[in-house]
């Protein structure tokens, strides 16, 4: 990203608009979600006060809406439009879930039926 030190704004921290802010207490961190369907994390640690992308997820279908930090600092949980809520390992990618109700979108058109009957 490109950052302007005389208005303090940042250009290209992602593809499209970014839909979600959260910064980390007490930490320089900033969690950052887009129309791009991704969540980047940005840490504030250099020299000039700039900030450098961190690290980087994708995976939701459409864009992320909520986004939360665990207080274990290891973990990112986030809901999208695409219905599906993942949980994000900043440490290992093999960390990573899903959980969504895309099955019961199959289920119920097997037995021909609404989902709406079939959700908890």
């Amino acid at each position: 990203p490109f950052q302007d030190p005389s208005s303090h704004l940042i250009v290209g921290m992602h593809e499209k608009s970014i839909s979600g802010l959260h910064f980390l207490q007490s930490e320089p961190i900033l969690l950052t979600s887009s129309a791009d369907n991704s969540i980047k994390m940005w840490i504030f640690d250099v020299a000039d006060g700039s900030c450098r992308l961190l690290r980087q997820r994708s995976g939701h279908s459409e864009a992320p809406t909520r986004i939360r930090h665990y207080e274990d600092g290891e973990t990112i949980l986030s809901a999208s439009l695409d219905r599906a809520f993942r949980n994000f390992s900043v440490i290992r990618d093999e960390r990573n879930k899903e959980l969504s109700q895309g099955h019961l979108q199959k289920k119920a058109k097997r037995f021909d039926t609404d989902m709406s009957e079939m959700k908890l």
